[in-house]
């Protein structure tokens, strides 16, 4: 498809983290973009002890524009976005998950959306490299407008699919390194706030991986919710809310009373996993971040 305008020059930036197992397939999809434009591919290695740089430097040959950069001096992926970032050529800035797989036409989505807006979101399908009881029993958010549900504010998206132009990145101060996790909904809204304008590239399919074992899926979940109140610490002033009391009883009721679903099926399982991880992980990021955000 054609905008009528001059698609700009892209960099492509990975955090890369000991996912010698994964990277591979990500670098083959990228291998095999449509964007017919410049563009490069930036792996920002973020300290890996297996052999994640070597899998990459196989390809490229395929990948001519490729390079790989230490970005180990701090742990997380928004210190290596941003190392990574800082190095790029590109007009445009997308970035991309190393155990992820994109879609054929990611990038060209995700550029011909950018001639009109600063920010710009994917969709992410939870299907194709998911077995069935892998898949989540909720309903996914490929949609990003469709996260208000889960805040009530500001659109975002997950940092795993989501390009921004250089202006916005250079005048945001690029990703706030203090959130080893909820970087995404923060970078996402921070860019707005600014200023700067949302847009949404549906065409731009990520294919995301999620956690294999309930542990890790577990622990995973724990995670992303322990910096949910700093969420609404720094956002609260301009509008984030948190749920009413009320709600917050409903939820850890129904977790208790069906715990017999931890002895069901395995989708059923993960369900109330992922629901009672959140919870705790919020009441534990609630105390840490002196936010009460349950």
């Amino acid at each position: 498809m054609s905008t009528g305008r001059e698609l700009p020059h892209c960099s492509v930036v990975i955090p890369v983290k000991d996912d010698a197992e994964f990277v591979g397939d990500q670098l083959a999809a990228l291998s095999q973009q449509t964007f017919d434009g410049w563009w490069e591919v930036i792996i920002a290695d973020n300290g890996s002890h297996d052999h994640s740089v070597e899998v990459a430097r196989r390809w490229r040959d395929r990948l001519p524009n490729m390079r790989i950069i230490d970005a180990s001096s701090r742990s997380g992926a928004a210190h290596a976005r941003n190392v990574g970032s800082r190095a790029a050529k590109g007009d445009l800035i997308a970035y991309c998950d190393a155990d992820d797989v994109v879609s054929p036409r990611w990038l060209e989505a995700l550029a011909e959306v950018s001639v009109r807006h600063d920010i710009i979101a994917g969709r992410r399908d939870d299907t194709r490299l998911n077995p069935p009881e892998a898949q989540p029993v909720y309903v996914t958010f490929n949609e990003p407008r469709a996260n208000l549900a889960a805040f009530d504010f500001l659109p975002w998206t997950f940092g795993g699919n989501i390009a921004v132009s250089r202006e916005s990145f250079n005048a945001a101060g690029g990703w706030n390194e203090d959130y080893i996790h909820g970087q995404d909904q923060e970078f996402c809204w921070r860019l707005q706030l600014a200023g700067f304008t949302w847009g949404y590239a549906p065409e731009a399919v990520v294919h995301y991986r999620q956690r294999g074992s309930l542990r890790a899926y577990a622990r995973q979940r724990f995670r992303w919710a322990l910096y949910e109140p700093l969420l609404y610490a720094d956002f609260r002033e301009h509008g984030l809310s948190r749920e009413r009391t009320s709600t917050t009883l409903r939820v850890w009721f129904w977790i208790v009373t069906r715990v017999p679903f931890v002895l069901m099926d395995t989708r059923r399982r993960r369900y109330w996993v992922m629901r009672a991880a959140d919870r705790i992980g919020k009441l534990v990021g609630s105390a840490r971040h002196r936010a009460w955000y349950p």
